[in-house]
């Protein structure tokens, strides 16, 4: 029986703050590819993690690579797509070294950072802004990568308390783009996963609609076409 040898590149994931290197052959006889070669692979990548957004980034292109090479080179094969999921799950969900954050809160400070006002600017080569639409395809990436993230919980609380911060100070780039990723995880994991960060927003925007009507209504007392305001008591 003849072995079909097929390369699969990026499953070995060696991830630093510089670059990620991908490059990995896998072995397949007759059509099946052991997926614990790819697991081994993908487990020995994190050798030393990022401690800022490159990280992220650099995970986010190997997705959308890896996600491209698969529909293109092995014509979206299950066995491959799911080789790819898992070396990305392997990832993620590697255990962090002492003193270290996990790659999870990694991913959640990412989320902070792209929904922080003018933190799109370390996001940037140039440090410039992203447009909406930029915004948005950033935010579908890291939704299509949380997906791989097997500590949810931490995710959530991460996000959550990112998402109290922003809006105490005052510092969200947008109740559309915070609604974007509300939606994005809510669909993934149910309502009651993000219940608290919906929460949140609909008590911003009813404080923001009575401030607004507060600010719009006349004083009492005031004086209206050379009158008294009818909110004004005569009183003899």
């Amino acid at each position: 029986m003849a072995e079909v040898v097929l390369l699969l590149r990026g499953l070995l994931l060696t991830v630093t703050a510089a670059a990620v290197a991908t490059a990995a052959v896998v072995a397949v006889a007759a059509v099946e590819i052991p997926a614990v070669a790819v697991v081994a692979a993908a487990a020995n990548a994190a050798k030393e993690e990022a401690k800022d957004h490159h990280f992220v980034d650099q995970l986010l292109t190997l997705q959308e690579d890896m996600a491209e090479a698969v529909a293109r080179d092995f014509g979206g094969t299950a066995p491959f797509a799911r080789a790819v999921v898992e070396a990305l799950t392997e990832v993620l969900n590697h255990p962090p070294r002492d003193g270290l954050v996990s790659n999870t809160e990694k991913v959640a400070a990412y989320v902070n950072l792209l929904l922080s006002a003018g933190g799109d600017r370390q996001l940037t080569k140039a440090g410039g802004r992203l447009t909406e639409d930029e915004r948005e395809v950033r935010l579908a990436a890291l939704d299509r990568l949380v997906a791989h993230v097997t500590d949810k919980d931490v995710f959530e609380r991460v996000c959550r308390d990112a998402l109290a911060d922003r809006l105490l100070k005052d510092r969200s780039v947008s109740n559309d783009a915070e609604r974007s990723l509300v939606s994005k995880l809510k669909a993934r994991y149910g309502t009651q996963y993000t219940g608290k960060m919906e929460g949140m927003l609909n008590d911003i925007a009813a404080s923001s609609k009575l401030n607004d009507e507060y600010r719009a209504a006349p004083a009492v007392g005031a004086v209206q076409d050379g009158g008294v305001c009818a909110t004004g008591t005569d009183n003899g």
